[in-house]
């Protein structure tokens, strides 16, 4: 990460606004694991190396077409970031939303399933653990900490979800749904659509039910398109 904010640094990527966030957010959690502060230091931090990886994946080689291992959450963060005119807030949120909506929880069910079937006792300790490492990632995100705290209740089901689906096929599928509903969010987060604090605090299911609001160029400024069916949701607010 060090080595990545130099390059980012010197050459003025914008992309580096996030970064160092990100970074800062990885200090908070490293520094909570040397204070003991999580119920089991060492899974956290092999949680907060996956993180950093799927991170990683969609950024490096540099050079190099990542756009299958990319997630649409993803590539909404970085083109807003690469725009000619860009919001810094809305970029970090953007990056934000991809790291907590899109990765968390596909990383944390990754975790448990290698030690599957848990007790209860371990399961719950996990859980306290992952909600640590939640709470200090959205404290590094200043005051957008408060949107990402309604997030965090999808989080952990989803998870779940991945951990007891019965194969690979259902899954697959649990991941698509988590995917589209970060996609969803950064549409949110990137795009003139009204009443977008009411609907980016909604819960997962609530989302999918109302969202997306139907919106064109030049409002929409993400490339990934989400499905859209009946009537635009922001109505209805």
């Amino acid at each position: 990460m060090t080595a990545l904010l130099e390059r980012w640094d010197t050459c003025t990527d914008p992309r580096a606004d996030f970064a160092h966030r990100w970074a800062i957010a990885c200090e908070y959690i490293a520094d909570a694991a040397q204070r003991s502060q999580f119920r089991d230091s060492d899974w956290t931090l092999t949680l907060l190396d996956l993180l950093v990886d799927f991170y990683f994946i969609t950024i490096e080689p540099e050079g190099d077409d990542l756009a299958l291992v990319t997630a649409d959450a993803w590539k909404a963060a970085h083109e807003r970031a690469a725009a000619p005119v860009r919001n810094p807030r809305q970029t970090a949120l953007l990056g934000y939303n991809a790291l907590i909506c899109n990765d968390l929880p596909q990383a944390i069910g990754d975790l448990l399933a290698t030690e599957w079937p848990a007790p209860a006792e371990l399961v719950e300790d996990r859980y306290h653990d992952a909600q640590l490492l939640f709470e200090l990632v959205a404290a590094s995100m200043d005051d957008d900490g408060c949107i990402a705290l309604a997030w965090f209740d999808d989080i952990w089901p989803q998870a779940m979800s991945l951990v007891t689906a019965p194969d690979d096929c259902w899954r697959d599928l649990i991941r698509d749904d988590i995917e589209l509903t970060a996609l969803r969010r950064a549409h949110l987060i990137a795009c003139d659509i009204g009443c977008r604090e009411q609907l980016l605090a909604l819960p997962e299911r609530e989302l999918d039910r109302v969202f997306p609001v139907r919106h064109e160029a030049p409002e929409c400024r993400v490339s990934a398109r989400v499905p859209v069916w009946g009537v635009p949701a922001a109505a209805s607010f």
